[in-house]
C-alpha cells in the first residue's frame, strides 16, 4: 500500500478539469476531481448508475439538480442517489475546486451468477461427534 497526498498535483488548467484515480474495484471508486471553472455542457446531466458521496476539499461548486441547487464550500458533503440527475453549475473561478468523490452500489449486485449452490449435508466433525445439515442456496441474480 503506497500513501497518497490528497492535497499533490492540484494542477491549474483552465481548459479542462483533472480526474485522478486514487481506488477503484468491483464496487467502488474514488478519485479526486480538480476544477478550475469548468462547468457541465449546457443540457448534459449525469444520471449515474452508482450512487456518489462527494466532499469538496477546497473551491466553491453550485450543483444543480431537477427541483434544486446546492452550494458547496469548503468541508461541505453530499450523497447523490444512483440515476439522480445533477449537472455541475459553478466551480471557483480564481482558485481549484478540489473535490474527493466516492462512487458505490447502493446494494451488492450479483452478475453472471445464475445459481451459486452449495449443498452438504451430514458433516461430521469427528471430535465433537455432532452433525450439521447446511441448506441448499440459490441466488438468483437477485440484489443484496
Amino acid at each position: 500500500m503506497e500513501k497518497y497526498n490528497i492535497f499533490e498535483q492540484i494542477i491549474v488548467d483552465k481548459n479542462e478539469e483533472k480526474f485522478f484515480e486514487i481506488f477503484k474495484n468491483e464496487t467502488i471508486k474514488i478519485e479526486k476531481i480538480v476544477s478550475n471553472g469548468q462547468t457541465s455542457p449546457e443540457n448534459f446531466w449525469y444520471e449515474q448508475e452508482k450512487s456518489e458521496f462527494i466532499l469538496l476539499l477546497e473551491g466553491f461548486a453550485i450543483l444543480e439538480f431537477e427541483n434544486r441547487e446546492v452550494e458547496l464550500k469548503k468541508g461541505d458533503c453530499l450523497n447523490i442517489k444512483a440515476m439522480e440527475k445533477h449537472r455541475v453549475k459553478f466551480t471557483s473561478l480564481d482558485e481549484p475546486t478540489v473535490w474527493f468523490a466516492v462512487f458505490y452500489w447502493e446494494k451488492i449486485k450479483l452478475q453472471n451468477y445464475s445459481e451459486i449452490a452449495l449443498n452438504i449435508s451430514n458433516f461430521s466433525d469427528s471430535s465433537s461427534k455432532s452433525s450439521f445439515n447446511i441448506a441448499l442456496i440459490i441466488f438468483n441474480n437477485k440484489s443484496f
